[in-house]
């Protein structure tokens, strides 16, 4: 039996070896209102940046391996999902890659969950998050809801900074007593 070529060049059982898995694998809580939980895989340095901004640079192949190790940072004690979503980039750094990174982890965390995955907003601003003054950076992205969603919602982020983003996906669906966001990110830059 032939192993698998982990992202560091090692061959190991799954799709990371157990040295990478021991190294990106540290799990973050977040607190952020409106969600039953956020969680990061690990802070945003090191090995886990140069991920990011591997995937963020185009490389689609690592997907496969991010998402496994975002889906091991779920915490046993998480509830079932009905559904998972993603927070869109923006149309500039869509357009940049020439795809969008938080949907394909989105997918493949909901195929391992089983469960079905759908997009519930569109971006409608242009400018990414770092590429914006300060002040706007504060405001957030804009969104506009897609459809309405009920029960237990993971909605999958690649990086969170100061949560703004997340707050404002959130805000979208202010008041609806029928639904649990839970979100999970690859890496907290906190």
């Amino acid at each position: 039996m032939f192993g698998v070529q982990c992202l560091c060049g090692n061959t190991g059982d799954g799709l990371l070896c157990g040295q990478c898995e021991k190294e990106l694998l540290r799990p973050i809580s977040i607190y952020l209102g409106g969600y039953e939980s956020v969680r990061a895989t690990g802070s945003y340095e090191n090995r886990l940046k140069e991920l990011v901004l591997e995937l963020k640079s185009g490389n689609r192949s690592i997907i496969p391996a991010i998402s496994a190790l975002m889906f091991r940072s779920l915490h046993e004690r998480y509830p079932r999902f009905d559904a998972v979503t993603w927070i869109p980039p923006s149309k500039r750094g869509h357009r940049q890659r020439g795809f969008d990174q938080s949907q394909l982890l989105a997918q493949q965390i909901a195929n391992l969950l089983d469960v079905q995955c759908f997009r519930t907003v569109r971006r409608t601003d242009k400018a990414s998050q770092h590429s914006r003054s300060r002040v706007n950076r504060n405001l957030g992205p804009t969104f506009r809801k897609l459809r309405e969603v009920k029960g237990s919602l993971l909605v999958v982020d690649d990086v969170i900074t100061t949560g703004v983003t997340l707050r404002r996906y959130q805000q979208l669906f202010k008041g609806q007593a029928d639904l649990k966001l839970t979100a999970l990110c690859m890496a907290s830059a906190n």
